[in-house]
C-alpha cells in the first residue's frame, strides 16, 4: 500500500542538520524520501540560527499534549526536578551534550536554599556531592505512569539544554518541559532561542546565567500559583493536540 505523504519530525533539532551537512548519502537520501520535514528547533532554517540545512526546508511544531491525561490536584514536594541523559550515545561525531551545558549550573544548589531532585543515568556521586538530590533516570522513566508520577511529584522543573541547542540558538523546546506545563507545574528552562516564539516571564522562564537561574527560583516560588496557573494555560494555549495537529496536518498535506 502506497503512503500518499510522508513526514519526518524531528526531536532533536540541530544533531540531525549537522549529521546530515556531512553529506553521507545514505542519510541524505533517507530525508529525501519525505514529503514535508517538522523539527522541534524554531529557529532552524531562520536567520536567528547558523545551523545549515542545505536543500530541505524544516517546518517548526511542538510536540502535540493529550492534556486530560497530565492534569493532576496532587500536591507536590518541595523540588525542582528534571529528567535528564548525562551524554546520549547517539551523534557522537556532531558531540554537543547537555554535559557540557550543566556543568556552568553544577554549584546551584549552594547558591539557593532550594532544593533540587534529577532523574540522571549521569555522575550521581558527583553531583550529589554539589548538593543535588539523584534518582535513577531508567527507573522513573521505565513505564508512561511512573515519569508522570515523578512529574506530578515536582514543585517546578529547573531544566538544562544541551550544548548544541544552545550554542546554535536552535529553538528547541523540550516535549519533557510541556508535561510539566500541562501538569500545572512552572518550569525555569535554559533559553535556546525559544524566547522568540513562546511566552516567558510567568510559568515558564528563561535563564542563560546563573544568576538568572537564581533570580527565576526566587519569582517561581514568590508566586507560587500564580506560576503554577500560568504553566497551565501556556500548554492549553500551545501544545494542546486539538492546536497543534491541525497545523501540521494543514502544511503536511499541502
Amino acid at each position: 500500500m502506497r503512503i500518499p505523504r510522508k513526514v519526518f519530525v524531528d526531536s532533536d533539532p540541530a544533531f540531525t542538520q549537522l549529521a546530515i551537512a556531512k553529506a553521507e548519502p545514505w542519510y541524505v537520501d533517507f530525508f529525501q524520501r519525505f514529503d514535508r520535514l517538522f523539527t522541534f528547533g524554531a529557529n532552524i532554517g531562520t536567520a536567528a540560527s547558523p545551523i545549515p540545512v542545505g536543500p530541505f526546508t524544516w517546518h517548526k511544531t511542538w510536540q502535540p499534549m493529550t492534556l486530560d491525561d497530565w492534569r493532576t490536584r496532587a500536591a507536590p514536594r518541595d523540588r525542582f526536578t528534571t529528567v535528564m541523559t548525562w551524554q546520549i550515545e547517539s551523534f557522537t561525531d556532531v558531540g554537543g551534550n547537555k554535559d557540557q551545558e550543566f556543568v556552568k549550573f553544577i554549584e546551584l544548589p549552594a547558591r539557593t536554599p532550594q532544593r533540587f531532585e534529577l532523574a540522571i543515568n549521569g555522575p550521581q556521586k558527583l553531583l550529589r556531592q554539589y548538593g543535588w538530590d539523584t534518582v535513577d533516570a531508567m527507573n522513573v522513566s521505565r513505564t508512561p505512569w511512573g515519569y508522570r508520577d515523578f512529574i506530578h511529584s515536582s514543585k517546578a522543573e529547573f531544566g538544562v539544554a544541551k550544548q548544541t541547542y544552545v550554542a546554535n540558538r536552535s529553538g528547541w523546546f523540550s516535549d519533557r518541559t510541556e508535561c510539566y506545563l500541562a501538569s500545572g507545574r512552572p518550569a525555569l528552562v535554559q533559553d535556546t532561542g525559544w524566547t522568540a516564539h513562546l511566552p516567558s516571564g510567568e510559568g515558564l522562564l528563561a535563564f542563560s546565567t546563573m544568576e538568572e537561574a537564581i533570580a527565576g527560583i526566587d519569582r517561581i516560588n514568590g508566586d507560587y500559583d500564580r506560576h503554577a496557573a500560568r504553566a497551565a494555560e501556556i500548554a492549553r494555549e500551545y501544545f494542546d493536540a486539538s492546536i497543534v495537529l491541525p497545523k501540521l496536518l494543514e502544511v503536511a498535506c499541502g
